[in-house]
């Protein structure tokens, strides 16, 4: 499974769909010139309509945890944002809270649903119209730093955009804060509400453990390789698909040098 030994020149390469919401996100697959098919999930949604066909795979483990299993689909928790969102605007301003790619998405479930301003900083644009570039349906976004944010934060309804760990400014008593995590925050239901005015809500359009599992089956590979660079799920999940679907399966071990710049 190691492709370092081959000259990259040499390699045949298909690139499939991976049905996840953000830019570059695709499942990869080459083929060496003896023949051998290799496989990179990477972020995937399920069910996919195309998976790559592969003799050997290393599959994301991102929720790879018996424990990361939901009973809704990530369309509930879409539904549930916006809902949040259309009710609480009449109440007051909107901070909305996220890492990167979420946040995008949230830009997406935004667009045509309320009329008041959505507002954030020039860096969160610029990196906006390039998911628009690439097709993404993002709502129309108001620089902070315009003239004209004053007004709008006076007249109490807005939405506001901000990444994780990034102060709030801006809001004021009526406010809700709507924290948006890729990770589950109830097994059972697509939000959490934590008090008057703060909600957790899950928006990922990753799989599941379970879809995991699927799409592991569905690649025909015959060894699969767990990704641990992201999370502590790998050993967990290469244990489940050797007991459950019977294939050969191992978590990786990273190894950190200077020639990744670590």
């Amino acid at each position: 499974m190691i492709l370092l030994d081959h000259d990259c020149s040499t390699l045949q390469k298909l690139y499939k769909p991976a049905t996840h919401r953000l830019l570059g996100a695709v499942q990869v697959a080459v083929m060496t010139p003896e023949g051998n098919r290799l496989g990179y999930s990477g972020d995937f949604g399920w069910p996919l309509e195309d998976v790559i066909k592969v003799g050997s795979l290393v599959v994301d483990s991102t929720y790879g945890s018996p424990e990361s299993v939901r009973s809704y689909s990530q369309a509930d928790a879409d539904e549930a944002f916006r809902e949040i969102v259309a009710k609480r605007i009449k109440r007051g301003p909107i901070l909305i809270k996220a890492h990167r790619g979420t946040l995008h998405r949230a830009l997406e479930l935004l667009n045509d649903l309320v009329s008041c301003p959505v507002i954030a900083s020039k860096k969160k644009i610029e990196e906006a119209s390039v998911h628009e570039k690439y097709g993404y349906c993002i709502c129309k976004i108001i620089d902070s730093e315009s003239t004209e944010v004053r007004e709008f934060r006076k007249m109490g309804r807005f939405i506001e955009l901000y990444y994780i760990g990034e102060q709030t400014l801006y809001g004021g008593a009526n406010s809700t804060v709507i924290n948006l995590t890729a990770n589950w925050v109830n097994g059972l239901c697509p939000y959490l509400e934590i008090s008057d005015s703060t909600y957790n809500i899950a928006i990922s359009d990753h799989a599941d453990f379970n879809e995991t599992l699927e799409y592991v089956r569905e690649t025909e590979a015959k060894i699969v390789m767990t990704d641990s660079t992201r999370s502590n799920n790998a050993a967990d999940l290469a244990n489940a698909i050797t007991k459950r679907l019977g294939i050969k399966a191992f978590a990786a071990h990273p190894t950190f040098t200077k020639a990744w710049g670590v």
